[in-house]
Parts: C-alpha cells; sequence; structure tokens
C-alpha cells in the first residue's frame, strides 16, 4: 500500500526545503568574505531536498512492486481510509499546525510569547494532563527553556530575537 504518510512528508520537505532556499538569498553578506553566509545552510538545504526525493522515490518503488505482487496473484487493492487516517494522526497533525502557526507568529508577536505558549501547546498535545502539578511542571520548563534559548541566541551567539511587544532595550 503506497505510504501516504511517507509521501506527504517528502513532498513537504521539499518544498520546505525551496522555501528556506529563496530565504537565503537575503542573508547580508559582509564585504569580502571567504564563503557567502548562505553556502552551509544551502548545503544542508540541498542534503534534505535530496533525501526527501529518495523518500519519493522509494516509496513509489515499494508501491509499484506491490502492485505488480497483488496483480500477479490477483490481489484486490485495498482502498485508502482518509478518516481513519486522520483520526489515528490527529496529534501529529495538531502539532504540524501549532509548528506553522508559531512560525507565523513568531516574529510579530515575539520569541519570548511564541516560544513559552509553543512549547507549552506542543506537550499538551502530544501528552494532555489536567493534574496541576504536571501543569505547574510545564510552565516552568516552558519559561526555563525559553530563557535558555534566549542566552544561547542573544548572549552566545549575538542573534537579535524579535521583541513583539517588549521594549527592545530589555533584549539588548
Amino acid at each position: 500500500m503506497l505510504r501516504i504518510r511517507d509521501m506527504a512528508f517528502g513532498v513537504f520537505l521539499l518544498a520546505v526545503c525551496a522555501w528556506l532556499f529563496v530565504h537565503t538569498e537575503s542573508f547580508f553578506v559582509p564585504p569580502n568574505p571567504v564563503a557567502p553566509p548562505s553556502l552551509w545552510p544551502r548545503i544542508v538545504l540541498a542534503i534534505l531536498a535530496a533525501l526527501a526525493v529518495v523518500l519519493i522515490i522509494t516509496n513509489l518503488m515499494a508501491h509499484l512492486k506491490e502492485v505488480r505482487e497483488n496483480k500477479a496473484n490477483g490481489v484486490a487493492q485495498p482502498k485508502f481510509d482518509i478518516v481513519g487516517f486522520l483520526k489515528e494522526k490527529r496529534k501529529v497533525m495538531g502539532a504540524m499546525a501549532v509548528t506553522l502557526i508559531f512560525l507565523f507568529t513568531f516574529v510579530p508577536v515575539g520569541f519570548i510569547i511564541t516560544c513559552t505558549i509553543y512549547f507549552l501547546v506542543i506537550t499538551y498535545i502530544l501528552e494532555p494532563t489536567k493534574n496541576r502539578k504536571i501543569l505547574a511542571l510545564r510552565v516552568t520548563q516552558a519559561v526555563v527553556l525559553t530563557a535558555l534559548i534566549y542566552l544561547v541566541f542573544m548572549r552566545g551567539l549575538n542573534v537579535q530575537l524579535p521583541p513583539g511587544p517588549f521594549p527592545a532595550q530589555w533584549f539588548m
């Protein structure tokens, strides 16, 4: 049977690689660089795109082999049940939807708010709970994780993160 999730993931990965490849054009290029800043991301994106193509081709080849074997044996092709598939994968689909929302709200809303909310929502989607102790632990984890990421990127790597509604002086 054609593995729809593998095909969908391969196509999705190709689309993301193409989108990110186009975004590497906007990287700042310092005067007289040894290599452009977009070189390493483009190498990684090319490898990811190649792996996505391998995933798609491997899946198609396996499906064609199965179809040939089924025809030779007189077995009917099973039908794909989209409703059953979506019910089975609702947590994964929810996590993907929340990740897309995170990506589009990261700059306008700001790093601190989106990162904290994203962590809380993702952990709830993957393992829902109403236990107050676990929820308090997750809030603490979200705040600590956001602070650690802030320290690594803003202080350690000197990468500017979007401030959102907070004053920009707080991020200096």
